[in-house]
Order: structure tokens, then C-alpha cells, then sequence
């Protein structure tokens, strides 16, 4: 899901980590911890997060950090490296 919204997005995905799904939040609901580090120009990473806000999934960002790119500089062309931490949603049982 992430990946597919970053590719479409024009975002470089460098890192994703996902912890494993915590099934105690409900009886129907669980959860998915991610960490997510990766690189784009800002019209890519402002297009990546709208995607996941008003994607099909529920996407919660919990901590979100953007810099300037040291690659950006050598390139000469506006790179942004990002992390963010976040949460998905789903229902247990549920099928992708």
C-alpha cells in the first residue's frame, strides 16, 4: 500500500519497517507500526502523505521529519529526505 502510493507519488522509498500487528486495540480492530524513510522533491512528498490521508486505508502519522537532502545539493535540484512513523488500520481477519 505504501509503496504503491510512493511510486505513484514519485517518492523514493529508502526504508520501511513494520512491527507486527497488534490485534488488543478491539475485538475487530488491529494495528500495524510502521517506519518509513525515503526521499522526493516536496510536490512528491506533499502528493505521497494527501494519498495516504485520503487513501482507502486508515493511515495514522504519528511523527513526521523533513530535511533538506545533502544529495539535493550535489544534484542541484530540491531533495527532501523525510521519516515518518506511523499506524494502519485494518480488521482483523480482513484480506488485502
Amino acid at each position: 500500500y505504501l509503496r504503491r502510493h510512493a511510486r505513484e507519488s514519485r517518492v523514493h522509498l529508502a526504508e520501511l519497517k513494520s512491527a507486527p500487528a497488534d490485534t488488543t486495540v478491539g475485538g475487530s480492530l488491529g494495528t500495524v507500526s510502521m517506519s518509513v524513510s525515503g526521499e522526493s522533491d516536496l510536490e512528491g512528498l506533499l502528493t505521497f502523505l494527501d494519498a495516504l490521508d485520503a487513501g482507502e486505508k486508515l493511515v495514522h502519522i504519528d511523527q513526521l521529519e523533513i530535511e533538506s537532502s545533502q544529495r539535493g545539493e550535489a544534484v542541484g535540484a530540491e531533495v527532501l529526505s523525510f521519516q515518518l512513523v506511523a499506524r494502519g488500520f485494518a480488521r482483523n481477519g480482513a484480506r488485502e
